[in-house]
């Protein structure tokens, strides 16, 4: 087996690595072109989508229904619903809610005499009181909780 003299190794590899060598500067600035493109749109967080869903669906069917007998001068029942105006107060105020499901589902609410909302209309309502009061966000900042010092 003939030996290659290690400059005859350094004749072929040379130029690959001077090649190599005056490309690094342009890869290198494709990579730093690539690192501050900010990316085009972040997804919306859940939360974000329920605040979407009860802004532009939920509160404009609860302001056509409900809004004459529980919002501004008017608290029949003791329930004003005018105060709900985004989705966390609607989770904050679980026992309300849920008593407004049952009310909905039982068909007790709106009465009889009052304008009655369509089927969609009310399954939307049921299905999203449902699904708000049983929703946590767990896309924030995790906390581990007590850490124990040994």
């Amino acid at each position: 087996m003939p030996m290659i003299s290690p400059i005859f190794r350094l004749r072929a590899i040379l130029p690959a690595v001077i090649g190599g060598l005056m490309l690094l500067p342009a890869v290198r600035a494709l990579t730093l072109k690539a690192a501050v493109v900010p990316p085009a749109t972040a997804l919306p967080s859940p939360a974000d989508r329920f605040e979407a869903r009860f802004t532009k669906e939920v509160r404009p069917v609860v302001e056509k229904y409900c809004y004459g007998c529980h919002a501004g001068e008017k608290h029949k029942g003791d329930v004003t619903l005018d105060k709900y105006t985004h989705f966390a107060a609607v989770q904050a105020d679980r026992p309300l809610w849920e008593d407004i499901a049952d009310q909905l589902a039982s068909e007790s609410m709106p009465p009889e005499d009052k304008p009655q909302p369509t089927k969609a209309e009310m399954a939307l309502l049921t299905s999203f009181i449902g699904e708000s009061l049983s929703f946590r966000d767990c896309s924030g900042p995790r906390d581990p909780g007590k850490v124990t010092i040994r």
